[in-house]
């Protein structure tokens, strides 16, 4: 196998992540929603439910945002396959001997 290949699957994997985490964090955004056909009543029933958390901020899984944790996941996944083998290629080396 070439030097360049695993250099080349690992900045695969490093730019997976970061894009992934990228992409999650532009997806956690609470999307615009408006009024187009009609306009409410002003003494319409209006339902809200409404979540506090005391540790901070939550996460609004949109599918932009979960498309970012699977691109981020996907990187981690190939990240580690590749030190496995890198591993494994160092460890069947000193074996031998």
């Amino acid at each position: 196998m070439s030097r360049g290949l695993p250099w080349a699957v690992g900045v695969l994997g490093i730019v997976l992540v970061v894009g992934g985490v990228g992409l999650f964090a532009v997806g956690n955004q609470p999307a615009d929603v408006g009024w187009t056909a009609y306009q409410p009543l002003p003494d319409a029933y209006n339902s809200q439910l409404q979540l506090t958390f005391d540790d901070g901020p939550a996460v609004l899984w949109t599918r932009t945002s979960a498309v970012g944790a699977g691109i981020a996941l996907f990187g981690l996944l190939v990240l580690a396959a590749l030190a496995g083998w890198v591993v494994g290629r160092r460890s069947s080396g000193d074996s031998v001997g």
